[in-house]
């Protein structure tokens, strides 16, 4: 296991081996912001039940990246951090 910068090619990588969303404990602001993939069953009720379930804390919720969205909506300049894998 080590980190890699994030990239769309680590994103397609993590995608190829069921991975769907990164989360993040970090602020993006933050100088170094590192991702860990991780795998849901279906994505949108996994972000509808973080936000009906009082499971995101206000000003504490992780920050979370849906590897497909990243892939066709983020220049890979604007990709920041590292990603665990």
């Amino acid at each position: 296991m080590r980190f890699e910068k994030l990239t769309h090619f680590q994103l397609k990588i993590l995608k190829s081996k069921g991975y769907n969303i990164l989360t993040s404990n970090h602020k993006l602001t933050e100088e170094k912001v590192v991702w860990f993939p991780e795998r849901v069953e279906d994505v949108m009720t996994y972000l509808l039940s973080l936000d009906t379930s009082g499971k995101m804390v206000p000003f504490k919720e992780p920050n979370l990246l849906v590897i497909d969205d990243a892939i066709k909506n983020i220049r890979e300049e604007d990709l920041i951090g590292e990603v665990f894998i």
